[in-house]
């Protein structure tokens, strides 16, 4: 049957050469495993392997013509499980597997007859290319369960292998990655897997130890691919019950990425020892939220950084915050779609770095939003209380269809009950007030209990009792009455510490207001890619930014610092009585004394606000006029691609400045002399044309030669017109003669008579001979005077030239 297909056909068999091939370049064993030939294909593999012909066992290896498919490429295609088994072994037994093993293309086939067995021989004999496309294309779950089992131990062991030090192998076991994996939908079985296929790890790295052999070789992943067979083949995968505390290695980093996830289990964030989740570029349209229980779905303590870039957000539960509030340090939710964020985030004690870029933000969190309660119950809660230091009236809380009067006893004050009597459902006013539950719990942890309030029931109780007691206090004397516990404005309730905020590519179009209270920390501050058009950067921003980005935006002008603002918008304080007729103590300040880098290209800009001047009048009635830089720190400043049409002069009073971009600024032609008495390492004039200047120190762009050169001009320095002329050349070369012709013109001083030979001409010159000559073009231009130097042009005077010419 075999001979009958190898071209020209044999009648009789008497031998076959193993290494016979088609005229389509099939072998013998691409003949056997084709048709399903099993024991002729054990035996050809019997005899081939007796013969330890190094070029005969190759032909196992070699793809056909056609489709470049090895035989163990067409057993898989063809379905047939025993023939891989058999060329498997075979390959292995020869040292030939490792050929096969780092090819996409075994496991990719294998993944489109979708057989568990063959699947599972290849899992045996240490196949890894491919498995990614695998585990998504497979439709069969258990087979999923063991290529995701087996991907992680590869992984994890990858890990290991990248890490330095005993300290990091420790830490990257408790990892797992999970990266361009099409599995939609997370199943918390594989979770589970995942814990036992990390302890397979953690063992294999044990008996490596044990006997001094390398953790990488082949026998480690065999090793692997053995514990994952016998898991999946124990029974220990059915259907159990998920656990959070698992007695195995402590799972620290989750990194499920590019996978097309659509939602997250709320289990997740249940894992103690979890410290890193990142779950980017994925398909999530909301995270897991329930307002109404009375646990929180985020309960990890450790969960320090999350990552969430790249999907389809549009809100940020309120619970994830008063879960994670005291272990949350790094968030990062960019590109997303989201268009509001709860106050809670801004309240967190730990949090530092915050990335919101390229979402829909024109607000920072929903308190200061004209849309979000408006024509409600819970609008007129939170105005109340607002401006409460003149309207702790609660019987202005009224709504158009609801008067109400809230007793002062606690305990029959139901929200809930009064919430629920207005009719308009669009209002969804009880999931308002919900959310608000949530900001107060939030605040009360994050602050230590300080803030004792810890539900908007409680905080009205409160108001309406302070009130009571106010025209109690006015009736008679309570001294025998019991004191209440006072609320006012205190830093102990300014728990944010965000140093960095990122909000490019968002919808704001003017600086937050509400930025100096809700991140009164904020070192490093991100708005370049809006729609800004004017910022008042000194009010705007808090007192102690570092650096500022705000490129890329529609900014024409720098305001001037306007009066502080009477309301602080703190979520911590928003909803406070505040005093009457005071500032907000953020923004009290009238410089930024710590900004040093600030970046406002690409806008519309024609000036550039940087100092105020402050008028006050002394003792005796004069006007004293004092200075305010309002960056006196600032070192970077970028104005590439505005409008300008000169050099702003307040520039000139940032003394600390370092470096100044002012390239592609057409419409400037000259810089102030001034500007030389800056100490600028870099100045960059790119794009511009300008005026007056040396044209060797604009085409060569050297700040420090073109600030030298205005500093001169500023300090009253005049131009050193004097120059070096020097006569080189071969002896009797006529160098003394044409330094005679060119003096004819001007005056020649301070040089020796030369002498003149028999035949009317210059004698060789001996040595150097030195002299002045001063020399005008015009009239109307000032005189050069040239040093000149004739020097002699004999051989022995060759080595002496060296000394008096310079590099130039």
């Amino acid at each position: 049957k075999i001979a009958s297909n190898i071209s020209p056909p044999l009648s009789s068999i008497k031998y076959i050469k193993l290494s016979a091939i088609t005229l389509t370049g099939h072998s013998v064993y691409h003949i056997a495993v084709s048709q399903g030939y099993i024991r002729p294909l054990g035996l050809l593999l019997d005899v081939l392997g007796a013969a330890q012909d190094v070029f005969e066992l190759d032909t196992v290896l070699t793809p056909d013509y056609e489709n470049k498919l090895t035989p163990l490429h067409v057993a898989i295609a063809h379905d047939e499980a025993e023939c891989v088994r058999l060329l498997l072994a075979f390959l292995d037994k020869h040292d030939l597997l490792q050929v096969l093993a780092q090819e996409k293309q075994v496991i990719k086939i294998a993944t489109d007859v979708s057989d568990t067995k063959i699947m599972k021989l290849l899992v045996e004999y240490g196949f890894s290319q491919g498995l990614e496309d695998a585990i998504g294309k497979v439709k069969d779950q258990q087979l999923k369960r063991l290529l995701l089992y087996y991907y992680t131990q590869l992984t994890t062991l990858q890990a290991v292998k990248d890490s330095q030090s005993d300290y990091k192998k420790g830490l990257t076991l408790g990892q797992i990655r999970w990266n361009r994996i099409d599995i939609e939908k997370l199943d918390l079985a594989w979770m589970d897997d995942c814990f036992r296929a990390m302890e397979s790890v953690s063992q294999a790295i044990r008996q490596a130890e044990e006997s001094s052999q390398s953790l990488y070789d082949l026998a480690t992943t065999r090793f692997l691919a053995s514990a994952c067979l016998s898991y999946f083949e124990s029974g220990l995968l059915c259907a159990q019950q998920f656990d959070a505390n698992p007695p195995l290695i402590p799972i620290t980093v989750i990194d499920i990425a590019c996978c097309s996830l659509k939602s997250v289990p709320p289990e997740l964030f249940q894992l103690p020892s979890l410290e890193v989740l990142k779950l980017s570029n994925n398909c999530i349209q909301e995270l897991p939220t329930d307002l109404q229980s009375s646990q929180c779905i985020y309960s990890s303590q450790s969960l320090g950084t999350l990552v969430l870039d790249g999907n389809q957000l549009k809100t940020l539960p309120e619970d994830l915050f008063l879960g994670l509030v005291n272990s949350l340090k790094q968030l990062s939710v960019q590109k997303n779609e989201l268009s509001e964020l709860p106050p809670g985030l801004w309240v967190m004690p730990h949090l530092k770095e915050l990335k919101l870029s390229e979402n829909k933000l024109s607000q920072l969190h929903y308190f200061c939003s004209k849309d979000t309660f408006n024509g409600s119950f819970a609008e007129k809660v939170v105005k109340a209380i607002q401006y409460d230091s003149r309207v702790c009236n609660l019987n202005k809380l009224t709504h158009e269809k609801v008067s109400l009067q809230l007793p002062v006893d606690r305990k029959t004050c139901s929200l809930k009950e009064i919430a629920l009597q207005t009719s308009d459902e669009e209002c969804n006013l009880w999931q308002h007030i919900q959310r608000l539950e949530i900001f107060y719990k939030t605040l009360h942890l994050a602050t230590n209990g300080k803030f004792f309030v810890k539900s908007v029931e409680e905080w009205i109780c409160f108001l309406h009792e302070q009130r009571g007691k106010e025209e109690r206090e006015d009736e008679s004397d309570l001294e025998s009455e019991k004191e209440l516990p006072t609320l006012t404005f205190s830093e102990d309730f300014e728990t944010s510490v965000l140093s960095s905020l990122n909000l490019s590519h968002n919808m704001f179009t003017k600086l937050p207001e509400q930025l100096p209270c809700i991140a009164p920390k904020l070192e490093n501050l991100y708005m370049s890619h809006n729609r800004i058009k004017s910022v008042d950067l000194v009010h705007s921003v808090p007192r102690n930014v570092v650096t500022v980005h705000l490129d890329h935006n529609l900014i024409e002008d720098m305001a001037s610092p306007q009066p502080p603002p009477s309301l602080c918008w703190s979520p911590s304080v928003l909803l406070l009585p505040q005093p009457r007729d005071s500032c907000c103590a953020h923004v009290v300040h009238v410089s930024l004394k710590s900004l040093i880098c600030l970046m406002l290209g690409y806008n519309r800009l024609v000036d550039f606000q940087a100092i105020d001047v402050d008028s006050d009048v002394d003792e005796v009635e004069n006007v004293v006029c004092s200075v305010i830089v309002h960056f006196p720190r600032l070192s970077i400043l970028s104005l590439e691609h505005n409008k300008l049409s000169c050099v702003p002069s307040n520039v000139l009073n940032l003394t600390s400045l370092n470096s100044l971009n002012l390239a592609h600024n057409i419409d400037i032609v000259s810089l102030p002399n001034k500007l030389g008495l800056l100490s600028l390492s870099a100045l960059n004039l790119e794009g511009l044309s300008l005026a007056g200047i040396p044209i060797n120190l604009v085409e060569k762009l050297s700040p420090r030669n073109l600030l030298s050169y205005l500093k001169g001009i500023v300090q009253g320095k005049e131009s050193y017109r004097h120059m070096k002329l020097m006569l080189v050349g071969s002896a009797n070369a006529g160098k003394t003669t044409l330094l005679l012709e060119l003096t004819k013109k001007g005056k020649m001083a301070h040089q020796r008579p030369v002498q003149i030979g028999v035949n009317g001409l210059p004698l060789s010159t001996v040595g150097v001979e030195l002299g002045e000559w001063e020399y005008s073009t015009a009239r109307n231009l000032p005189t050069i005077t040239f040093m000149t130097w004739d020097f002699g042009g004999q051989e022995e005077y060759y080595a002496t030239h060296q000394c008096f010419i310079s590099h130039r």
